[in-house]
């Protein structure tokens, strides 16, 4: 492994990676009033069962960890228990999905930093110079010390969780809108809306929670590294986003809470700071927000970077983006390529006239909805598969029921996110059909790349460790 970059990250590292491109802040105030609104004001009780769900998949996720040490993340356990040709395929799929996520998501930031500049600062520029600015500087910390990342991020994080905190005990303390209610946990609420859209927005609130994985060839003690990232991101996503949604149904009551959810998504959560908070924190939002989306589209950007230099390692594509700086070891043609994508992105937004939120921001990350969940059923299979050959020491639920149980409920998350795609994208059947289409090609594309792989270089190195 002396080709490989020094193994500097640890626990709390991986965590942050895995929360930042959450986007805790930003999902907030763009996602949560949109679920209370066309999904249900009990998106809480949503949040827990999605908790579990993916708490369930973590336990064949971890035991699976402990013997993939290469940095291709999913698509490495995909390749461990179902061969090459399915492995390349996760990655293709892989590489869309967090390519899209991070070019896509340069959208909203673009928006949001218009949106503070132009009322708080009274600094009038086009969106595009925003969104060229965010892709600049996430170019220049991609081709950085991955370390030096991670404390960016944290930072970062740590304020996001402060402001949330702040605001939700705010409405706690004052008793909301018509006093404390228990509503938002009842299953007897959530059955009254439309389940699919809580559930399929709920999965996408933990959107990268298995970006740890990608970071096992350059983590310290990688095992413990990785439980313990991967349980902490879950808990701590759950309880906030269970208590900023039930919060906002508190402050403005039920009612209220879905009439301006559905009429103006964003204005809700900035309302409920101002009234109870003050408007000075409402500033303070406004500007973090910002670096909310940031930190999403950097942890983003660094895990695709990784996915293509593991993808070029395995001469799945070009050895060209496998190249790491000889002084960060940060794969920096992986990074240019990703950053180079996102920037003709953005031009190709302006050129058309589209717009940065609801075409490149919407459209352009809508993969991501669906790539996220398939590579966590296929991963599933795949640890089933793997340690049906030998269990190697882990008992039958970690690496037998819990990896099935996870694959099979992952499923139904993934058929409702199809089902209602329209809830996301505002488009057509043909929008939606060439969306889903391209996840669903970029998996074939891979497969058929690793069967000529098979065929023309069929001496794959070893994968897993001897452990």
């Amino acid at each position: 492994m002396s080709n490989q970059a020094p193994r500097q990250l640890n626990a709390a590292h991986l965590l942050f990676f895995v929360i930042a491109a959450a986007a805790p802040l930003g999902f907030s105030v763009g996602t949560i009033p949109l679920a209370l609104g066309r999904g249900s004001t009990a998106y809480a009780l949503a949040i827990a069962v999605t908790a579990v769900v993916l708490a369930i998949f973590a336990v064949g996720y971890v035991a699976m960890s402990r013997h993939i040490d290469r940095r291709g993340g999913l698509y490495e356990f995909v390749r461990a228990g179902l061969g090459r040709s399915a492995g390349t395929g996760a990655a293709f799929m892989a590489a869309l999905t967090y390519a899209a996520a991070g070019t896509g998501a340069i959208g909203v930031l673009a928006v949001l930093a218009d949106g503070f500049a132009t009322d708080t600062l009274h600094v009038n520029a086009p969106w595009w110079v925003w969104g060229l600015i965010g892709t600049a500087l996430m170019g220049l910390l991609g081709v950085l010390n991955v370390e030096l990342n991670a404390r960016v991020l944290g930072v970062v994080i740590v304020i996001e969780v402060v402001i949330l905190l702040t605001v939700c005990t705010a409405v706690l303390v004052q008793g909301g809108a018509s006093g404390l209610t228990l509503e938002p946990f009842k299953p007897s609420v959530l059955l009254d809306g439309s389940v699919g859209t809580a559930f399929a927005l709920a999965i996408v609130a933990f959107a990268g929670f298995e970006a740890s994985v990608i970071y096992s060839s350059e983590t310290k003690d990688r095992e413990r590294s990785i439980r313990r990232a991967a349980i902490g991101a879950l808990v701590l996503m759950a309880v906030m986003y269970a208590f900023v949604s039930w919060a906002i149904v508190v402050a403005l009551g039920s009612g209220q809470t879905v009439e301006m959810a559905n009429a103006n998504p964003v204005a809700v959560f900035f309302a409920v700071t101002q009234e109870y908070v003050g408007s000075w924190m409402r500033h303070v939002v406004e500007l973090m927000v910002v670096f909310s989306w940031f930190a999403s589209v950097l942890a983003f950007h660094n895990a695709t970077s990784r996915y293509l230099a593991a993808m070029g390692s395995d001469g799945m594509i070009p050895r060209w983006f496998s190249v790491a700086n000889a002084k960060t070891r940060a794969p920096w043609h992986a990074s240019v390529a990703h950053t180079a994508l996102t920037a003709a992105a953005v031009l190709l937004t302006i050129i058309i006239g589209a717009d940065p939120y609801l075409d490149l921001f919407v459209l352009g990350s809508t993969p991501a909805l669906m790539g996220i969940p398939a590579l966590e059923i296929a991963a599933s299979v795949a640890i089933f598969v793997f340690f049906a050959r030998n269990r190697r020491g882990h008992s039958v639920w970690e690496v037998s029921v819990a990896p099935a149980l996870a694959a099979i409920l992952l499923s139904v998350f993934l058929w409702q996110i199809v089902a209602q795609l329209d809830l996301f994208t505002g488009r057509g059947a043909g929008v939606n059909t060439v969306l889903w289409g391209s996840v669903a090609s970029a998996f074939v594309i891979g497969l058929m790349r690793g069967a000529w792989l098979n065929r023309h270089e069929p001496h794959d190195e070893e994968l897993v460790d001897a452990v």
